[in-house]
């Protein structure tokens, strides 16, 4: 099994078993657990981050204000 289905495997586990816990800090921990492995997920398969796209938009914006004769 590769990274990224090994990965896949555990953020799918995590989420199906926080559905059937009922202690909350638990579940809170296994759904950090599966975003943890969603974001790395992301990271090794090259999926832009849609944070960082969003900063990288917020700067170029910004930068084209500061240029324009307006800003």
């Amino acid at each position: 099994m590769d990274r990224l289905a090994y990965l896949q495997d555990q953020a799918l586990r995590a989420e199906r078993l926080a559905k059937s816990i009922t202690d909350t800090l638990t579940v809170e921990r296994l759904q950090s657990f599966a975003a943890e492995c969603r974001r790395q997920i992301k990271l090794i398969s090259g999926s832009p981050d849609p944070i960082t796209c969003a900063a990288k938009l917020h700067q170029a914006q910004q930068a084209a204000l500061a240029r324009s004769p307006l800003g």
